[in-house]
């Protein structure tokens, strides 16, 4: 299964979400077939590179993880920091700031809380990046990847899956994707298994502080 939205204020990240489909799906299906490993199984600057490849392979620019002037502390004054990730589409640039998170999916769980929260801290940060005289824009980019015990059955394995989309898509959002392949096949790590990964973008106007 895949989805891919975007509203009109980031319709030109279409495309660049439809390759990061295409990406996970083609790392996936190799990686999974060695038994060992997932390409969304890493940390946010490993999920950002796949992001990033999806940029240039859609003919536009990407430079990640640099020096920059950010908006810190509680009075909000210009300090050192990096800025995640700044690209360059027909759309305009963007000055983007990613969180990640692994959000399991257990009958005590709240799935759509940790989501949310998720959300809230990507859009934290992305408010602390300067506004470039006007240059670019602010984005948040949150990656969660679900998690099931693999003690469960397939059945309920794909029921829980199915869940977990259905209220990935409760999150505030600007532009959404996921590839969510099925649950049978899949490598397991420490009893449980990662049936995909879902993308919510959100443009951030000012600092949340």
């Amino acid at each position: 299964m895949h989805h891919v939205y975007t509203k009109k204020a980031l319709l030109s990240l279409h495309c660049v979400l439809e390759e990061w489909v295409r990406l996970n799906r083609l790392l996936g299906k190799q990686w999974a077939a060695g038994g060992y490993d997932l390409p969304w199984w890493y940390n946010e600057r490993a999920l950002l590179s796949v992001f990033s490849g999806a940029i240039w392979n859609t003919g536009n620019l990407a430079f990640e993880e640099f020096s920059e002037q950010k908006l810190k502390g509680k009075h909000k004054k210009f300090g050192n920091g990096r800025v995640d990730l700044w690209f360059k589409t027909s759309g305009g640039e963007f000055r983007a700031e990613a969180k990640h998170a692994e959000i399991r999916i257990t009958e005590r769980a709240k799935p759509l809380t940790k989501m949310r929260v998720l959300m809230k801290r990507a859009v934290a940060d992305a408010g602390c990046n300067p506004p470039d005289h006007g240059n670019s824009r602010r984005l948040a980019i949150a990656f969660g990847v679900p998690c099931l015990p693999a003690s469960l059955e397939t059945k309920q394995q794909r029921k829980q899956q199915k869940g977990f989309l259905e209220e990935a898509m409760k999150v505030k959002h600007d532009a959404i994707a996921y590839f969510s392949p099925s649950v049978t096949g899949l490598p397991e790590i420490n009893g449980w298994v990662c049936p995909g990964i879902v993308i919510w973008l959100k443009l951030v106007k000012r600092s949340s502080g």
